[in-house]
Parts: structure tokens; sequence; C-alpha cells
């Protein structure tokens, strides 16, 4: 049968898998393809997605040598686990695995997984779809001065950064009415001289990402 995955324990990192591989000592290693790409993940792909490749006569072969997973265009080689690892817990007939996928925040990543005999025989695949979260935006650290008859208003942005434009935004000293007062402003710029209106006396700083994301600096006055 080909690897189950088993539920996430407390604790465990988003990129945590955890395999139980079923069979006979016959089986002696699992095979890992990933790839990490966009695709909706909202469903597991199923492994009727991707096509197992098997090598004729693969028996003289190292494990993984003779297994290929083929999705779409592209061809993936495996990553290779012995069963007899000392990291590998349980025995035959049951075997469980660990293994800790090297994904970032914001990656989306497939997994298929495969359990190979000895002689090379190989099982169906296994298909997951992992999602890691997207790492928190955060805005500029903002200030102002003034260079009469406008105010500056420079920032320095954290690192990294994940923003790519901001957007200057004021409001009057007694009420929460926020309007934008620039136009979007790139990421490479870090002033922007602007001629403050009568009644407005509160500044900040909205920071865009090109996924829709937003996160705004704290606020400041002008003395």
């Amino acid at each position: 049968p080909p690897p189950r995955r088993e539920a996430a324990q407390p604790g465990d990192p988003r990129a945590r898998l955890r395999l139980r591989v079923e069979g006979p000592g016959e089986v002696t290693h699992l095979l890992l393809f990933q790839r990490v790409d966009s695709v909706d993940l909202g469903r597991a792909p199923s492994g009727d997605e991707a096509e197992l490749l098997r090598v004729p006569g693969a028996a003289h072969l190292p494990p993984g040598a003779g297994v290929r997973l083929r999705l779409g265009g592209e061809i993936l080689a495996p990553q290779v686990k012995s069963l007899s690892d000392p990291d590998v817990a349980g025995a035959p007939p049951s075997r469980r695995v660990v293994l800790d996928l090297a994904l970032v925040d914001g990656q989306r990543a497939r997994v298929w997984a495969v359990s190979v005999t000895r002689d090379g025989v190989a099982s169906a695949p296994e298909a997951w779809a992992i999602a890691m979260p997207r790492a928190a935006l955060s805005a500029p650290a903002l200030s102002v001065s003034s260079s009469p008859p406008d105010l500056l208003f420079t920032w320095t942005w954290p690192s990294p950064a994940a923003a790519t434009e901001v957007i200057l935004e004021a409001a009057p000293a007694d009420r929460d009415a926020w309007s934008r007062v620039s136009g979007r402003i790139a990421r490479d710029v870090a002033a922007h001289a602007h001629r403050p209106a009568p009644g407005v006396s509160r500044y900040r700083l909205r920071a865009l990402s090109l996924d829709g994301r937003d996160a705004l600096s704290a606020e400041v006055t002008p003395s």
C-alpha cells in the first residue's frame, strides 16, 4: 500500500510530514517527490494528476534511481529515505517516518510519497498539498519634519519587507476620518513632500503588497 499521512502533533512545524509506511520487511525505502508552485491548494492533489514512471529491470539500481514522477512536462526525481534509518519508528509491518520539508513563508508545495521494495517495486503515489502561512506584513517607520509651506515625510523599511508600495493618509485630530493624501509611492522611494490642509493634524502610511495585504505605520503629528 502507499504511504499514509498521519495527524500532526502539538508543536509540529507547518511543513512537517508524519507518514506511516505499511508492509513487510521487503519494503525498504520511502520516496518523496516535491514541487513548489503556486497552484490553487484548496484541495489536495490526487495521485492521478501525476504519473509514476518505472525503469524496467530497476532491481540493480540504487533505491529511487529507477522511479520518477511525471507532472505535465516535468520529470521529478525523488528524495530517498531508508526505512532502516535510526529515526524511523516501529518495525514491519508498520513504520513511521517524520520529514521536514524545506519551505519558507508563503510557499506552496505538492508532495507525493511512494514506498519501494528492495527489488524496486514501487507503490502507487499518495499526494498532499502544503501551504505555508505568509509572514506578517510590516509597515515602515514614519517621521515628519517641517519644510514650509510643506511637510516632509520620510520613512525607513524593516528588513525584510514584503510591501511594494505605500500611501500617505491623513486625518483630523478629533476623529478617525482617514483619507489618502498621496498617490501610490514605490518601494524604493523613502520621502514625500505634502502641503497640509486646514484641520488635518495626524498622518500615517499604509503599506501595500502585491498579494493584496496592507499594514499601517504608527501615526505621526507635525510639531
